[in-house]
């Protein structure tokens, strides 16, 4: 049987017979389990600011130290990008109307800066822009 008091229900138990009906003992149980989430509830909250503060300055002393790397794309990569064929994202950097590298395997790859600017005009800039970036 349950009884509600102060907007919780508390469970109650039966514990003998009298002569006019069932006798109920009203057990505090569940007050008494409210309470001890609390202190759990609390303790959880501490150990997750303290995990949180730890987080941040491992994220420092990782932001620190590293650099971030230049992105490196490959022909195909861009070519997907902006909806061409492969082949003529690698023909542009044969034929030098793009900068590009080879590594040491003969892959050909375009750095960041220039793969934006075509991602930006959705295919070969003008000359004038890749001059500039040539520059820098």
């Amino acid at each position: 049987m349950y009884t509600r008091n102060d907007d919780k229900l508390i469970g109650t138990e039966v514990v003998g017979t009298a002569a006019d009906g069932l006798s109920e003992d009203v057990r505090f149980a569940n007050r008494d389990k409210s309470n001890r989430n609390r202190g759990a509830e609390e303790e959880i909250l501490h150990v997750l600011a303290d995990m949180s503060e730890r987080l941040g300055r491992i994220e420092a002393r990782l932001g620190a130290d590293s650099q971030p790397e230049e992105r490196w794309w490959t022909p195909d990569e861009v070519a997907k990008k902006v909806e061409r064929a492969p082949l003529t994202v690698r023909e542009w950097a044969r034929l030098k109307k793009i900068p590009s590298r080879k590594d040491g395997r003969g892959r050909r790859w375009i750095s960041d800066p220039v793969a934006k600017m075509i991602f930006r005009y959705q295919g070969l800039p003008p000359e004038e822009d890749l001059s500039l970036l040539a520059k820098a």
